[in-house]
């Protein structure tokens, strides 16, 4: 899972630190597992490190988790 893992900028990083520690939502365009490209309004909770990759661990405006490596985000801003 983690030899393709490509480490994303300290900037990214430390705005989903930021985040978390904040409780705020943000708007997150990523691109999944299958390439297809998704977009939604998500408070972070967590950062997490396994098997070499880094994710983000996010609540959906439902209360449903998503679980996102942080390459494969392309964008994040403010609700």
């Amino acid at each position: 899972m983690g030899g393709d893992y490509v480490p994303v900028p300290c900037a990214l990083h430390s705005r989903l630190e930021v985040a978390v520690l904040h409780r705020e939502r943000l708007r997150v365009l990523w691109r999944g597992p299958d390439g297809e490209r998704h977009l939604e309004s998500l408070r972070p909770f967590d950062l997490q490190s396994r098997a070499g990759c880094e994710f983000l661990l996010a609540r959906d405006a439902h209360g449903g988790e998503r679980r996102l490596r942080l390459d494969w985000i392309l964008r994040v801003e403010p609700v």
